[in-house]
């Protein structure tokens, strides 16, 4: 474990193990401490592209930025040049601007490292805040993609008209005295107790900010603010950096494509001498996902790797941040699986031909009159065999907040009588975040849960049991990366994400997997309780057997016995003969009984092997009853490289699917 990640799990461990409640609160800054960098400039950027900034306005900003912002009255100038661009514009147009420029720009930025702090404190019910000196337009997108629902900043003025009047309401703005004033105004207003609270930040002007709670931490913070900290003895929190690729980063990802590239040509040319499609397109999809992945310098760890072997064919669902999960869902099912598209990619000039030979399967998204008909090529893949892998958020999400899962992929497998294999990847968005172009190096996390069996789910009740799902999600990537938190040296457990979630949801059903019946070609895998029905016909039989061999030898013996008295009433000439006669009878019927007791002692060591196997199935069939989506432990990770001697996948994609 890193230094970055010890320290980071010491704070998680700190708020999982203290007190919960709205009573406490949590104050994250913006700029550097929630994202990387600063969104004004985003923001400055955007408004020089669409022709918003004058030259004046251009010049004093510059100015301003060179001489540098020491003080409030520094900073209150700095942010009214740039407020009075906006002077007669409407509120409502400013917001949806921001809004834009954060799901351009600003989203990939979003810290995974304060994202899980954020989650933390929400699980633990504590009173989230976003307090930062920016405005409103800049802060407020990022609040809601988070579900912080308090937010704090400079706020502007609005005239009668709700146009902005190009001023900062009371000319005052929230940075550093005013911050910390805000802070204090709020809580008093709420009922947080701030010596029981929480704050983050990574400015020197942030001092007094922080020093208003009893649980301050810097995070990636500037040099005076780190000092301070230390000399404080508050946590220092290092997240990786999400800025600019350096010179590594180009090489790295100009080696993957090429990996890429090459895997799919050499695979194509392997198929056309062979002269078959599925020996070129397993070829293809093998070497494209190691070659791409290795010349990254990306690693996997996978927890529950059985599960991705345990049930085919099955629809695997994975949540969905990187271009990265393509070769990443090649290198996890490795064959005998595709993806699915929207039907009118299929006469695409540019991927049509490809998805159509790597075998896709077109549907309507729209879902139209008859959603069963529109998720008939997929259900006609699975009944053939092919698993299908999808991503239920339908399309990349633009933070690590996870997005709502759509219902298709569960009416799919309900329709192909196939189970969901939950496949959750923790951070391949770190690596290759959405709309990025380069990639980094790393280690890439996933945990594949258990099966689910949807055929007994209810039409009424899908939407609720794929929240459930949804939740799962959300609850193995918040207590990422180190595993459960633990209280008093022991890993904890909550019976539902409404609770105070100490450690995974270990205990939350979803469904039980007895008795599951899977529909598929002849290879598919017997049901568990089939597989026990043979083992005790077997067991019955041997045991019958067995029986039969003792009542023989039995016979033998009484045989040997009879033959022995008869012997001794003959003439004592007669008695010598018949006694060499009955002695080699009797040598006879002992070599008899010797073979017959060895085929009884096998026979009996066959029906406790039997009886033993029946037990273990029955036990198996009794844990599977249970039904629990439990998350393998996070401590000692299996598989870390996997073996390379399997088959590979078809192509991958995730399209917007039906809800």
């Amino acid at each position: 474990m890193s230094l970055t990640d010890s320290v980071l799990q010491e704070r998680l461990d700190e708020v999982y193990g203290g007190p919960s409640g709205p009573h406490i609160g949590a104050f994250f800054d913006f700029d550097g401490t929630l994202i990387h960098g600063f969104s004004a400039v985003d923001f400055y950027l955007d408004r020089i592209k669409r022709g918003n900034v004058g030259p004046i306005e251009g010049v004093q900003t510059i100015a301003m930025a060179l001489r540098g912002i020491t003080t409030e009255e520094d900073f209150e100038k700095f942010v009214g040049v740039g407020l009075a661009a906006f002077r007669g514009r409407p509120e409502e147009e400013i917001l949806a601007a921001g809004d834009k420029v954060f799901r351009g720009s600003v989203a990939s930025r979003v810290f995974p490292e304060a994202w899980q702090l954020v989650q933390a404190h929400q699980r633990m019910g504590h009173t989230v805040v976003l307090a930062s000196s920016a405005t409103r337009f800049q802060i407020q997108p990022a609040a809601d993609v988070l579900g912080i629902r308090h937010v704090l900043y400079t706020p502007l003025e609005v005239d009668e008209a709700g146009t902005l009047t190009g001023k900062t309401q009371g000319g005052k703005t929230l940075w550093r005295s005013g911050k910390a004033n805000a802070v204090r105004e709020f809580a008093e207003a709420n009922d947080i107790s701030l010596p029981d609270s929480f704050a983050y930040s990574n400015g020197d002007e942030d001092i007094p900010f922080l020093e208003q709670v009893g649980h301050p931490a810097a995070t990636t913070s500037e040099p005076h603010l780190r000092a301070h900290a230390i000399e404080k003895g508050w946590p220092v929190l290092d997240f990786k950096s999400r800025g600019l690729p350096g010179l590594r980063d180009f090489l790295r990802s100009y080696a993957a494509v090429s990996g890429l590239t090459t895997g799919i040509v050499t695979g194509a040319a392997f198929g056309l001498l062979n002269r078959s499609r599925q020996r070129a397109i397993d070829t293809m999809s093998a070497l494209a996902s190691e070659l791409s992945l290795g010349l990254a310098g990306i690693q996997v760890e996978v927890q529950g790797e059985e599960h991705l072997w345990s049930h085919r064919p099955a629809v695997f669902i994975f949540n969905h941040q990187s271009q990265l999960d393509l070769p990443l869902a090649g290198y996890l099912l490795r064959h005998g699986f595709t993806g699915v598209a929207k039907k009118e990619l299929k006469r695409d000039p540019i991927v049509g031909l490809p998805f159509r030979f790597a075998g896709v399967a077109f549907v309507d998204r729209k879902g139209g009159k008859d959603p069963r008909k529109a998720l008939a090529p997929a259900v006609e893949k699975l009944r053939e065999g092919i698993s299908i892998a999808i991503a239920p958020e339908g399309t990349r999400s633009l933070t690590p907040t996870l997005g709502p899962f759509k219902t298709g992929a569960f009416h799919l497998a309900r329709q192909a009588g196939v189970p969901v294999v939950p496949i959750i990847i923790r951070n391949a968005g770190e690596l290759m975040w959405r709309d990025s172009l380069t990639v980094k190096s790393g280690t890439i996390q996933v945990v594949v849960q258990p099966p689910i069996d949807v055929s007994k789910w209810a039409e009424d009740e899908i939407r609720e049991r794929v929240a459930e799902v949804r939740q799962v999600y959300a609850d193995t990537l918040a207590r990422w990366p180190q595993g459960p938190a633990t209280v008093s040296g022991v890993a904890t457990e909550a019976a539902s994400p409404t609770e105070v979630d100490v450690a995974n949801l270990e205990g939350e059903t979803i469904e039980p997997q007895a008795d599951r019946s899977l529909s598929g070609p002849r290879t598919a895998r017997k049901p568990a309780a089939q597989l026990a029905a043979e083992e005790r016909a077997a067991a019955k039989k041997a045991a019958k057997k067995a029986a039969s061999t003792k009542t023989a030898t039995k016979a033998a013996a009484k045989k040997s016995t009879a033959k022995k008295t008869t012997a001794k009433t003959t003439t004592t000439t007669a008695a010598k003969k018949t006694a060499k006669k009955t002695a080699a009878k009797k040598t006879t019927a002992k070599k008899t009984a010797t073979s017959a007791a060895k085929k009884t002692a096998q026979t009996a060591a066959k029906k406790t092997a039997a009886t033993t196997t029946a037990k273990k199935t029955t036990a198996r069939r009794a844990s599977a009853t249970k039904g629990t989506l439990s998350i393998a432990p996070r401590t000692a990770p299996s598989s870390t490289r996997r073996k390379r001697t399997r088959g590979s996948i078809v192509g991958l994609v995730s399209p917007d699917t039906t809800a």
